[in-house]
């Protein structure tokens, strides 16, 4: 049975938080599109730190994605 229901996981812990509270005047966005093993889009957001590293700040699931162009 289908269903229509609309789903989305957001993960973020403290020391993510903590990072994009002190780096987040530049952001960037991260995705795959449906390559686990449910299908579904992953996208993260991360941030430069002042020493060059990327770190990731935030994980997020979800089951539609609409495409509005």
């Amino acid at each position: 049975m289908k269903t229509n229901t609309k789903f989305m996981l957001v993960y973020q812990n403290e020391a993510m938080k903590s990072i994009l509270k002190d780096h987040g005047d530049y952001l960037f966005l991260d995705s795959t599109h449906k390559t686990n093993k449910y299908k579904m889009p992953l996208f993260q957001l991360m941030v430069f730190t002042p020493h060059g590293y990327q770190v990731y700040t935030n994980q997020t699931f979800t089951s539609q994605v609409t495409d509005s162009s």
